[in-house]
């Protein structure tokens, strides 16, 4: 499958205009170049680029069928009742109401019916347990955050839709059992602890249900206050306003309990709920994040081929100042580590490269040249420049510069080996991190479940 997708990159990158297809390449290839021979680097470039377009080809074509998964669809929900004959049981008591769709059909005629199914009529028992279970702490809270913490209107309803008497009582002045208001202490005075209770009946079952609750003190400021119950008499106002007969104008209050009141037109937005352009957007933003991270792995090689480089330096130099020592000419050098070599990293590489360079009729000079651009390295710019200048003028003071160097080249790798450590060591902070909150979890859980308990 992916051998297709290669085809059709191909095909794709020969339509291209040249004059943008060789500055890609040429982008590309230089980079490589940096890090293999010229033959190699050409290869690794067009592969590259054919890739990076078949795996453009490849997320367009997920992005697609994600795009039509995405797609608004019509929901079939099936009813939750049967008809048995011409009848439809209702739902027991407590089960709630329900609503779907019936099918009727005569002489091969179809018509579609909406239909709500209601409850079995409870009995008396039912319908109070019913009323007592619901009317609990948390109902009546309303906004509070609990009853010992009451600041806010009560939810203390009265009406239901079986028949029940619901009443509430309560010993304190402070609660309005009509509409749940609370009148709170002025800030100082303390809190207002009442009681609150429940009588629920129909016909001779008859419960009651005691609630306690703390009224607490009112830490508004005078001027919040008097805003407050502004709200309150507008809201009211704004009841009677909605129930206004027809008129030609639906007129406003500019006044409430004697503050002025501004109005304007409020908007309401609505989100939409097709999120394919946004899926899309995303999708494109990966597919061309994922190209050019891809790219941008080729300047990471570089960068790790130098760190390689100037740490493998290291060791030849030592080599190369010993056999200079002992006699050896440089040629004579070069070609002893070259053929001596076991390792095929980068340094060793380029220094066959060198050597088959000046043994295939370079210039020595030019060919020493040529292998410190490749590398890159200010160490091997100096070892480079010292080696031609004896190549010109002879070996005298080779040996102490070549020593100079080797120096730095040390003190350069025991940075480089320090600042790896720092790296390794900021890289484990997250590992370390989510195993503490590990850690945390397997202590806290236990103790979270036993409270609980």
């Amino acid at each position: 499958m992916y051998r297709f997708f290669i085809r059709l990159a191909r095909r794709t990158i020969d339509k291209i205009d040249y004059k943008y297809r060789d500055k890609i390449f040429i982008n590309i290839y230089t980079k490589y170049k940096k890090l293999y021979f010229d033959k190699e680097a050409q290869e690794y470039a067009e592969k590259f680029i054919e890739k990076m377009v078949a795996n453009i080809y490849i997320g367009v074509v997920c992005l697609g069928i994600l795009i039509l998964f995405a797609a608004p669809t019509t929901k079939v929900n099936k009813t939750k009742f049967e008809i048995k004959g011409n009848k439809i049981e209702k739902q027991e008591f407590k089960e709630g109401k329900i609503a779907g769709y019936i099918e009727a059909n005569i002489d091969n005629e179809k018509g579609i019916y909406r239909i709500n199914v209601g409850e079995k009529s409870p009995t008396d028992k039912q319908v109070v347990d019913r009323i007592i279970n619901v009317l609990n702490q948390d109902f009546i809270k309303g906004d509070n955050e609990s009853l010992s913490e009451v600041s806010k209107k009560l939810k203390l309803i009265t009406e239901n839709d079986y028949g029940a008497i619901v009443t509430w009582t309560t010993n304190s002045e402070n609660i309005d059992i009509t509409t749940g208001e609370v009148l709170r202490k002025p800030k100082g005075e303390g809190n207002i602890n009442a009681r609150l209770t429940l009588k629920v009946s129909k016909n001779k079952v008859i419960k009651q249900k005691v609630f306690q609750l703390c009224i607490l003190e009112d830490t508004k400021i005078k001027q919040q206050r008097e805003i407050d119950e502004a709200y309150k008499s507008l809201d009211k106002i704004m009841k009677k306003v909605n129930k206004a007969g027809d008129t030609d104008y639906i007129e406003l209050p500019d006044k409430v309990n004697k503050l002025a009141v501004s109005w304007d037109t409020y908007k309401v937005t609505q989100k939409e709920k097709d999120d394919r352009v946004g899926i899309f957007i995303i999708g494109m933003i990966v597919i061309f994040g994922i190209v050019y991270k891809k790219y941008k792995q080729i300047d990471e090689k570089i960068i790790k081929r130098k760190q390689q480089i100037e740490l493998e330096f290291c060791e030849f130099l030592n080599k190369f100042v010993l056999f200079i020592e002992a006699g050896l000419t440089i040629s004579g050098t070069l070609d002893k580590i070259t053929k001596n070599a076991t390792k095929n990293d980068y340094l060793y590489l380029e220094l066959k490269r060198l050597h088959n360079d000046i043994n295939s009729g370079v210039y020595e000079i030019d060919a020493y040249n040529n292998f410190a651009k490749r590398c890159n390295s200010i160490y091997i710019n100096k070892f480079v420049s010292n080696v031609t200048q004896s190549i010109k003028k002879g070996n005298s003071g080779l040996k102490s510069s070549l020593k100079e160097i080797l120096k730095e080249t040390w003190e350069n790798r025991k940075n480089m080996a320090k600042k790896r450590g720092e790296e390794a060591s900021t890289k484990l902070i997250f590992p370390l991190v989510i195993i503490f909150l590990a850690i945390m979890l397997l202590i806290i859980y236990p103790a979270i479940i036993s409270i609980k308990i």
